[in-house]
């Protein structure tokens, strides 16, 4: 019983190790789009000047 215990709570410890790097994968991905766009839209001046 106290192996199952202690195997539960590094699977829980897993989990939530897991979800905090798919949080941070995300955000990365994110910046990167938006970094794509800004390039984009700095490099294209729409009517300036």
């Amino acid at each position: 019983m106290i192996v199952f215990t202690e195997a539960k709570k590094l699977l829980e410890k897993d989990l939530i190790e897991q979800e905090r790097v798919d949080q941070e994968q995300e955000q990365l991905q994110q910046d990167q789009k938006n970094a794509q766009q800004t390039s984009q839209s700095t490099s294209e001046p729409k009517g300036e000047g």
